[in-house]
């Protein structure tokens, strides 16, 4: 690698970074979402959390992770660039699942030639964000009082804009 660029940021709720890359003289795009499993609503777990398969070429090649997301309700239906081409489960210090990465790339044949931006890539995850509540409409959100998740329906939204859970509320009406 020569060199690499990394923006993030969270939008409605959910945490993304976009990465530009400078490979072999060329400059290419990457996307990705962060879901922490309690963000995930439990009827949603099984479709989004996917179990891993072991591959292997042959016996004298090493044993490669894989997740089987294409054709996947929710996660291959979200609106990527070019399709999902990343999922990785991710570990707490604990060795506990705490979340999912998914993302895509631009280093798809009809990526060649074309030039994007920041602007444009952003804008692309934020459309991908906004398929995830389509399909996902009942994403937890973060309270900003314990960094739990809860329901939408069980937060409220403060005067400076933070989202808190109703039971956290009164730690500011003081």
């Amino acid at each position: 690698m020569e060199y690499k660029e990394v923006w993030y940021g969270e939008q409605r709720g959910v945490r993304w970074e976009v990465i530009r890359w400078k490979l072999g003289g060329k400059f290419r795009w990457n996307y990705y979402l962060f879901i922490p499993i309690e963000q995930i609503p439990d009827e949603n777990k099984k479709a989004m959390i996917l179990k891993a398969k072991r591959w292997q070429a042959s016996e004298d090649c090493p044993v490669h992770v894989m997740f089987q997301y294409s054709g996947k309700p929710i996660l291959d239906e979200l609106d990527w660039h070019g399709g999902l081409t990343f999922y990785e489960k991710e570990f707490d210090s604990m060795r506990q699942l705490a979340g999912i990465k998914l993302g895509c790339d631009y280093a798809h044949g009809f990526d060649e030639d074309r030039t994007y931006t920041l602007d444009s890539v952003t804008g692309d995850c934020f459309r991908t964000i906004d398929k995830l509540w389509e399909l996902v409409s009942n994403l937890k959100m973060r309270c900003q009082w314990n960094g739990d998740y809860y329901a939408l329906s069980e937060m409220e939204q403060l005067p400076n804009g933070a989202l808190v859970a109703i039971k956290n509320k009164h730690h500011y009406d003081r």
